[in-house]
């Protein structure tokens, strides 16, 4: 159901520099510096968020999803940034302001799972693009390991998100009308999605766990 890649090393490059914590850094700070790869911005903006085909959760969902724990949105810049992916500001090819990695994906054919609709998912960017935050600068490596996503931890996160907000009933209240479903029968329907998604992720998240924590 999700796109699973392993991390690797940022290699001698991280050598040389000295990776700062990652919640020093935010999407609105130093600017970027890029190395010399012959990467166009074209090529990153198509790169950082392309889809592969990965469908995890419904996108409206993902948009409004609360943490388990308190009101920040979930897909917000300090929560992306807490589990290693790198934020950016909305842009053009990238309106909701998604981090590199999380990717937007039309199942236009109802198929096993999957009703038709927009998913959120990773691609290969969430795993595969490097940056270093070293003494106030924030040097990208376009299509270089990075050695700071914990997708582990990530997808324990989202679960944990979306069972908190099923049981509580004042987080799925704030999600409910964050999606326009205000009326009783709009609820009902909201809820039975949800729970359906729910179910899924916590089935794949318990997968994840024995795969790889046993």
């Amino acid at each position: 159901m999700m796109i699973t890649l392993r991390n690797l090393s940022v290699g001698s490059m991280a050598a040389m520099a000295i990776l700062a914590p990652a919640s020093a850094q935010t999407a609105t700070e130093q600017p970027i510096i890029y190395l010399n790869q012959a990467w166009s911005q074209d090529d990153r903006d198509w790169y950082y968020n392309f889809s592969q085909g990965s469908a995890v959760i419904p996108y409206d969902i993902f948009l409004n999803l609360e943490v388990a724990d308190s009101q920040e949105l979930f897909r917000s810049n300090s929560n992306s940034d807490r589990f290693g992916l790198i934020p950016q500001n909305a842009g053009p090819n990238n309106p909701d302001g998604l981090p590199i990695g999380i990717s937007k994906t039309t199942v236009a054919t109802p198929i096993g799972a999957w009703s038709a609709g927009d998913y959120v998912g990773l691609n290969c960017a969430a795993c595969h693009q490097a940056q270093l935050n070293y003494k106030g600068k924030r040097i990208r490596i376009d299509g270089g390991a990075s050695n700071t996503f914990d997708m582990q931890a990530y997808v324990k996160a989202l679960t944990a998100a979306m069972t908190s907000t099923l049981n509580d009933a004042a987080k799925f209240d704030r999600l409910a009308v964050r999606l326009g479903a205000t009326s009783a029968d709009a609820k009902a329907k909201l809820r039975q999605r949800f729970d359906r998604e729910e179910s899924a992720i916590r089935q794949y998240a318990t997968r994840d766990t024995a795969t790889y924590w046993p």
